[in-house]
């Protein structure tokens, strides 16, 4: 769920990405709504709806209605998947393409903008909420923040200057999806779970299938990550061959430049608090990830643009 209010901080001017949501054109005096693969490959939503997929949701989105990404705003009246009634959502595409809602600058002068993310669904889903400054040209980070506030911010802005809020993916080139019906979790037959012997479990059952009753409520019923980039090390994941195969990741680590991170679907951030493996889970990545922090810093890697722009992080040097 997305709340954003953009001030002109000189005439008082204020602008409302829920209550401003129009479908009678896009875009819609400020506001646009966009799909982004890239910074050579982003465009407008094409495709509306008043009903999105029947559940009295007003929609933009690319492609056949119905489908993903797309930028929604709940009218149903009703608490909808958990999702807050006449609040403003976006909803990442299967595929790895992002919903962008794009206010744009009508004249220059200072603006004051406040902004929120909130989490909707169970599972990870390896999306993080970012605000960018005109996105696939200067991709200037104005803040990134995850299930919290972004503290009011004022900049100076030159007209048709453009604010992203968007859903930025995991850095890898080959970002995969998460299907909300993984193939390797459907049919009779279940899937496999796996865990190997890694740090990050350490203090915990692994180095086979995991125990479903000790990790029932970490292990996600219907979604792993699928497709992506192999990771250096995968740690956790599942797999069915009962009739044909799939497999996909549930926890893997990806070095990047000097460093490494943790790309993670177990449902750990919904368990804090009332499950002792969530708990002990989220410990050991993090003393996992600290191992090498009181090494020097690295320098940057000579391809460290082009890294970037296979990524779909920047355009390059500036």
């Amino acid at each position: 769920m997305l709340s954003a209010v953009i001030t002109n901080a000189e005439n008082g001017t204020t602008w409302d990405a829920t209550k401003d949501l129009s479908l009678a054109a896009n875009p819609n005096g400020a506001w646009s709504y966009r799909w982004f693969d890239s910074p050579s490959a982003m465009g407008n939503m094409t495709d509306q709806s008043a009903d999105w997929c029947g559940a009295g949701l007003a929609a933009w989105g690319n492609g056949t209605v119905g489908s993903t990404p797309c930028v929604l705003k709940n009218n149903s009246g009703a608490a909808f998947a958990g999702w807050t009634p006449g609040v403003l959502g976006l909803h990442p595409g299967a595929t790895g393409r992002q919903p962008v809602v794009t206010w744009t600058a009508p004249a220059a002068g200072n603006y004051t903008f406040v902004s929120s993310f909130t989490l909707v669904g169970s599972g990870g889903d390896g999306v993080i909420p970012s605000v960018t400054r005109n996105l696939g040209k200067d991709n200037i980070g104005l803040g990134n923040q995850y299930l919290q506030t972004i503290a009011p911010v004022r900049e100076p802005l030159a007209a048709h200057v453009a604010i992203q809020f968007d859903m930025a993916y995991a850095p890898l080139a080959k970002k995969g999806f998460i299907p909300t019906t993984a193939n390797c979790c459907a049919g009779y037959y279940r899937k496999d779970d796996w865990a190997k012997k890694h740090p990050i479990f350490d203090g915990l059952p692994s180095g086979g299938i995991m125990d479903l009753h000790y990790y029932r409520n970490i292990v996600p019923t219907d979604k792993v990550m699928m497709q992506m980039q192999n990771p250096d090390e995968a740690v956790a994941g599942a797999i069915n061959a009962c009739l044909d195969y799939a497999s996909g990741l549930y926890v893997g680590v990806y070095k990047l430049g000097g460093g490494r991170f943790v790309i993670n679907n177990l449902q750990i951030l919904e368990n804090l608090g009332t499950d002792p493996a969530a708990e002990r889970l989220l410990r050991n990545m993090l003393n996992y990830l600290a191992v090498d922090e009181n090494k020097p810093p690295e320098q940057l890697p000579a391809d460290w643009n082009e890294k970037l722009i296979e990524i779909g992080y920047s355009k390059g040097a500036r």
